[in-house]
């Protein structure tokens, strides 16, 4: 009599599509952590009123602008980075820096 449970196996194909998984998962939570880290939720929100409301100055809307590029530009990677299981989504160097004036103006809502 054997006291394997079989009923617990995994397949090869199995373990490879929950790694697959995992993978795509762990370069989608690091990239809405470093888009956070910048552009939390307030921060967001306060931005896009103010540039709606038409309170950014000339040099604050090419800087929100800039925003919404590097915010396109994470998720691509973050797309790009899930496709490649050999790739740590943790490194630094596979995500695009955040232009100075994103920060500054980050800082300022």
């Amino acid at each position: 009599m054997s006291n394997i449970d079989f009923s617990q196996m995994v397949s090869a194909q199995e373990r490879a599509a929950q790694n697959q998984q995992s993978h795509r998962a762990a370069a989608k939570a690091e990239c809405a952590r470093r888009i956070s880290q910048v552009l939390d939720m307030p921060t967001a929100s306060n931005l896009q009123a103010a540039a709606i409301l038409g309170q950014l100055s000339a040099p604050q809307m090419k800087a929100f602008a800039a925003s919404q590029v590097w915010v396109g530009l994470m998720r691509t990677t973050a797309a790009k980075l899930a496709k490649t299981p050999a790739a740590d989504p943790c490194e630094d160097a596979h995500w695009p820096a955040v232009p100075k004036a994103v920060v500054a103006l980050a800082k300022r809502y």
